[in-house]
């Protein structure tokens, strides 16, 4: 979004009008506001100096309107940014589990695994298919079907579970924190179901087309 204009005769400080540093400072956005400064010229000391003084009596006009609120209406407390904790990842993850399908889910992808890798093969050896293979095939991927895309969806709970765990614990950054996350086991499991699908839409897409052919394969 551009910076705003400054007002006529409005006074400028690092080169922003004090309307405009005000609104930052109420939006807590000073450190964008910094990022743009440094980004737009070189800073002088005196210019420095003279943005604290601002701010700081910005502050002590923020402190004074929360004093009287408070003293208008006793009992009330004001909660600080620092006091609102996101909940963690074992909280968030209460209750989520793949215990009851796990065994299932693993068997459909080695099942799915095997008749795709002997597909490639045959192909490779331009071995002749069976007429009723593409249907009979498509029906079976799609009973499993389900069962994947619950896969998945856990898969890709447990590898932002890393992410957000790296981003808690680590305080990194979340680029950081992905990057790292795709040296561990969530990420190649999400990954590998994800591909695993996408191999799946493939093959029907594929059934399709050669139910419209006349193609030996």
């Amino acid at each position: 979004m551009p910076k705003e204009k400054p007002k006529d005769g409005e006074k400028l400080i690092c080169g922003m009008g004090e309307s405009y540093i005000r609104k930052k400072f109420f939006d807590r956005e000073v450190g964008k506001m910094l990022t743009e400064i440094q980004g737009q010229q070189k800073v002088k000391e005196k210019d420095v100096q003279e943005l604290i003084a601002f701010m700081t009596e910005l502050k002590k006009e923020d402190k004074s309107v929360i004093d009287k609120v408070m003293e208008a209406f006793p009992g009330s407390r004001l909660i600080d940014d620092s006091e609102i904790t996101p909940p963690n990842v074992d909280e968030l993850m209460k209750g989520v589990s793949d215990k009851e399908w796990r065994e299932k889910a693993d068997a459909a992808i080695a099942y799915i695994k095997e008749k795709l890798d002997n597909l490639r093969q045959d192909i490779a050896a331009k071995k002749p298919i069976p007429e009723t293979y593409w249907l009979d095939t498509a029906i079976i991927f799609l009973s499993y079907q389900d069962i994947l895309e619950r896969d998945r969806i856990w898969k890709t709970q447990t590898y932002f579970a890393q992410i957000t765990r790296l981003i808690d614990e680590a305080g990194v950054s979340r680029l950081e924190a992905e990057n790292r996350s795709k040296l561990t086991k969530e990420y190649a499991e999400y990954k590998y179901i994800t591909l695993l699908l996408e191999r799946m839409d493939k093959f029907d897409m594929l059934m399709k087309k050669r139910d419209g052919s006349n193609s030996r394969y």
